[in-house]
């Protein structure tokens, strides 16, 4: 039953404003009476920040809305709480990573998908719940598949009164509606205006130059619509991450007027700069990542110029950690991005590719859970009590990537008998991956801190730097605890702690390591991060515990009249040294491997 929380709601809605405004009183009177409903709706209907606040005043529960993005969840909520004339943290209030404003009279919560599963953990009933909302469906990330299904098991078992409002932009849900039992559907057709698509590949140089690189024809597109007639406000530049987002940024700044500003926008950005993409007067050129394709509405864009690559969640067949990976976008991703141009005047749109090249993509990004590896989210699973093949999924993962977790599991003591252990139970309540997790588990209390910092700087693909050169001169025995010593000195600005500058830091991601090494450390009691250099010996046991199948042994090679040092891995295949590694110098006798890339030759 809903915990029921009685409060007038002030609803400040300009009639009529968007598209989604007149169908509001219907699609309430729907969740009344469907469990399920579906909202189809074009870019620029509002469906996101007009309807959660007004079915606020249409139920006595709460409602929780689902966002892909952090950005997105924290905006629609502050868009949310001013329509009904409240501060974030009071009627309104948003849930992310690292950034929880919810308080006691919170009725309307915007929370990204992969907290839904801690808060169904709290509550399995969701009890103070009315109304769930998953927004941008048509992103398809593992958290929107699970809570789907999560959802739908909740509203068959335990919460029939529960109702479910699914909502994307994506015309083609057949699929969709079949599985949510022929829910009441809305089409609502999007706000926008008329937008020219133009086809700008990289110029071909001829003889060795090869091709233009993406960065000169970036900036060559951009020039030329900061002169484009059809383009008399702000520009919107796709690119596939901050690598590329600060690299064009350089570029420009020595072509473009100072009255033109040049904003990044980026998940991991300070509010403060990530704000300068909303508001000002001044013509900008904001230079994001796909986090502009969809949920977030950037005022007075006029031109589009889109890459067409993105970074894409995928797993490296190694070590089963988490990888970014470069993409071509999808047909229905270019779509979205060219949309962006309309929403306030006709536009236009460059894209940086052929139109040749356009029709050969795929119709639809592929959804993660046929490409991510899946021990923690199957551990999830197991933690609520429930086994993968008991879930109705919306689309089941892959037989042998759901088999490869659960051996993952097996292994590392998760799980037996595909019921989690003590320790499966501990690593659950992490926001790490099983291997990483692992190495926490009954770590003793004076080598915890550096274990945690260690599972930080692997979780991030480790921190070096581009400028790390090492040489035979460097005599080490451990990759980690080069970049561990380089933290430390970093974050305590005492230099005497590494034996290396601090050149050889990428310093973006020791504030990313940082910040989730100091989320963290409150859990398992550490006041601190540790002084001390950090000793390789202590910290094998943790590695073990995290990647027991990592063990390799040295072996020589003979190439002709050449020995070549290399390495016998515990499970089969053998393999060397990267050149960007400290130890390739030194080649002792065992080592962990934490990471590897496959040979083609």
């Amino acid at each position: 039953m809903i915990n029921i929380h009685k409060r007038h709601i002030k609803l400040i809605l300009e009639p009529n404003k968007f598209p989604i405004d007149s169908f509001l009183d219907d699609i309430a009177q729907a969740i009344d009476t469907n469990s399920c409903v579906l909202i189809k709706a074009e870019t620029g209907a509002g469906k996101t920040t007009r309807l959660p606040p007004y079915l606020l005043s249409r139920t006595q529960g709460k409602v929780l809305v689902l966002e892909p993005r952090r950005l997105a969840a924290k905006l629609s909520a502050q868009r949310c709480a001013q329509t009904v004339e409240s501060k974030i943290g009071e009627l309104v209030g948003h849930h992310i990573r690292f950034d929880k404003s919810v308080g006691a009279d919170t009725r309307l919560t915007f929370i990204t998908e992969g907290l839904f599963l801690p808060y169904l953990r709290e509550d399995p009933e969701l009890s103070e719940y009315s109304t769930i909302i998953i927004d941008e469906f048509h992103e398809r990330n593992i958290h929107t598949d699970l809570a789907l299904a999560l959802t739908r098991k909740l509203q068959k078992t335990l919460r029939p009164d529960l109702k479910l409002v699914v909502m994307s932009a994506t015309l083609e849900t057949d699929k969709l509606e079949t599985y949510l039992d022929s829910p009441k559907v809305f089409n609502i057709k999007g706000r926008t205006f008329p937008i020219e698509i133009e086809y700008h590949p990289p110029l071909e140089h001829g003889g060795r130059k090869g091709k233009e690189s993406w960065e000169s024809n970036a900036k060559r597109a951009i020039i030329n619509l900061l002169e484009e007639p059809k383009c008399t406000k702000n520009i919107l530049v796709f690119l596939p991450g901050m690598g590329a987002i600060r690299l064009l940024e350089q570029q420009l700044r020595s072509v473009v007027t100072q009255d033109i500003e040049i904003v990044p926008l980026h998940s991991t950005l300070p509010k403060a700069i990530q704000n300068k993409a909303f508001t000002g007067d001044n013509r900008k050129i904001i230079l994001s990542t796909n986090i502009a394709e969809t949920s977030l509405t950037i005022p007075n864009i006029t031109g589009v110029v889109d890459l067409g690559t993105e970074r894409r969640a995928s797993f490296a067949p190694w070590s089963g950690m988490p990888l970014l990976q470069l993409e071509k976008i999808s047909k229905a991703s270019a779509t979205q991005r060219a949309g962006r141009a309309g929403r306030v005047q006709s536009g236009i749109v460059y894209r940086l590719y052929s139109e040749s090249q356009f029709s050969q993509r795929e119709a639809f990004t592929p959804p993660e859970i046929k490409r991510v590896e899946l021990s923690h989210h199957i551990l999830d699973v197991l933690d609520l009590g429930l086994h993968p093949d008991s879930i109705d999924w919306f689309e089941a993962p892959e037989e042998k990537n759901l088999n490869t977790a659960l051996e993952l599991l097996e292994m590392l003591g998760a799980c037996k008998d595909s019921r989690p252990t003590q320790m499966g139970h501990f690593l659950a309540q992490l926001p790490l991956h099983p291997r990483l997790g692992a190495m926490l588990f009954n770590c003793p209390s004076h080598l915890l801190s550096d274990a945690l910092l260690a599972a930080c700087i692997i979780s991030e693909s480790m921190v070096l730097s581009k400028n790390a050169q090492f040489s035979s001169d460097d005599e080490e025995v451990c990759d980690l605890c080069i970049q561990i010593d380089l933290i430390k000195a970093y974050h305590h600005k005492d230099n005497d702690i590494s034996d290396y500058d601090l050149s050889y830091l990428d310093q973006r991601k020791a504030k990313r390591v940082l910040e989730l090494f100091n989320s963290l450390s409150s859990r398992f009691k550490i006041k601190t991060l540790s002084k001390d250099k950090t000793s390789h010996q202590d910290l094998v046991v943790a590695l073990l515990k995290g990647f027991p199948d990592r063990v390799a042994a040295k072996r020589e090679v003979k190439k002709g009249k050449r020995s070549i040092q290399s390495y016998n891995f515990c499970l089969g295949r053998g393999g060397k040294f990267s050149i960007k590694s400290a130890l390739s110098y030194n080649s002792p006798n065992y080592i962990i491997v934490l990471d590897a890339l496959e040979d083609p030759k």
